[in-house]
């Protein structure tokens, strides 16, 4: 028996066919058209533009800026130590930015592996490196057996919290220590450049804080030992006890 011609059926295979030849030449034209020719970066102060085009243009999708700006909004790219994001955007036919978010981090705990705990002003550890960041506050006086992401950094509670509330106010008020010390006590000292700054108890954080910006700058270029200890709203004597170089 003679099979009936179907005219749907014509039609329907060229028109397909059709659209695949289209959408063959149009994938080609943006492939050639929308290399990657220039990459912008913004938001990092912990990478080079070179390094994150490794991490976040690996692959056939990173040589075209639209690709690439496609699969990172459908895809989360592999995580990339201490960045919380990275948005691509296309800026031109040939050019993209990437947006970065950097991981909030206040300070950091040195664990016994050799490896650095970084933590947020919650005390959440939210990155765990071999890497030790310059412009982070390093903890002293205590050091850890382990930590992981997204766990709370095991100390004390109590003085975790004055920890954390000390390291925020340092920020808030600009004062760029580079060691905080846990003591035995319950206190912490913080150290400036070559003064040691005894801040005692929790008692009185804040105005403790906020003195500082004004009295370091006098102490510049001297060492010893800043005593605030005892600083009460009652008792404002702030006494500096200067080391005597031998």
């Amino acid at each position: 028996m003679k099979r009936k011609f179907s005219r749907f059926r014509f039609y329907f295979i060229n028109i397909l066919l059709g659209l695949v030849i289209f959408g063959i030449v149009v994938f080609a034209l943006l492939f050639v058209l929308c290399r990657t020719k220039k990459v912008s970066m913004e938001g990092t102060t912990l990478y080079a533009t070179e390094d994150l085009e490794a991490y976040l243009l690996d692959g056939p999708a990173g040589t075209n800026a639209l690709f690439a700006t496609v699969v990172n909004r459908f895809t989360k790219p592999e995580d990339i130590p201490f960045l919380q994001e990275a948005k691509i955007s296309m800026t031109g036919y040939n050019s993209i930015l990437i947006k970065v978010k950097e991981k909030e981090m206040i300070g950091c705990l040195q664990l016994e592996s050799g490896e650095y705990a970084y933590f947020d002003g919650s005390g959440k550890v939210v990155e765990v490196s071999q890497r030790l960041l310059s412009d982070r506050i390093m903890v002293g006086g205590v050091t850890l057996k382990d930590a992981k992401i997204g766990e709370q950094v095991d100390i004390d509670k109590k003085q975790l919290d004055y920890l954390t509330a000390l390291l925020e106010a340092l920020r808030k008020y600009d004062v760029p220590v580079t060691l905080a010390s846990l003591e035995e006590n319950g206190g912490i000292s913080v150290l400036y450049g070559t003064i040691l700054i005894s801040m005692g108890t929790q008692d009185d954080l804040e105005e403790k804080v906020m003195r500082l910006p004004k009295i370091l700058p006098q102490l510049e270029g001297q060492s010893g030992i800043l005593h605030l200890e005892n600083w009460t709203k009652d008792n404002t004597d702030i006494v500096f006890e200067k080391q005597t170089q031998t």
